[in-house]
């Protein structure tokens, strides 16, 4: 039996861009390979993989698909960004809960100082 299986109409837009997938068909009982689709490969940070089962319940075909993440792929300026505003952020509310216990504190102080002055007073 012949199974014809295109993988660029499985995967579709994905393929398109600076990584191309790479497919991997291989028979389910053996795991002996079928079918590989691998271009060049360059330097990547990681690799994102996913595993799935064409066809039905008594023809199974498992596809493996992976795809090379370089470095120039990851958004570092908004990585960056994202850190500097939640650094912001967070000192902005460490100096107000600071503030708001200094001004606590000399709320209890002065209430002290006042009820020294109310006894001294008696």
């Amino acid at each position: 039996m012949r199974v014809w299986v295109d993988a660029r109409r499985l995967t579709g837009a994905l393929d398109e861009g600076a990584a191309p997938l790479s497919y991997t068909l291989f028979r389910p009982e053996s795991e002996q390979v079928i079918v590989v689709h691998m271009p060049e490969t360059w330097a990547a940070s990681t690799t994102l993989w996913v595993a799935k089962v064409l066809g039905t319940t008594l023809q199974v075909i498992p596809i493996r698909i992976s795809r090379p993440v370089p470095w120039s792929a990851w958004p570092w300026a908004g990585a960056a960004l994202w850190t500097l505003l939640t650094g912001g952020v967070t000192a902005l509310v460490f100096r107000l809960l600071e503030g708001c216990r200094t001004a606590q504190r000399a709320l209890l102080d002065e209430r002290a100082r006042a009820g020294g002055v109310v006894q001294a007073a008696s």
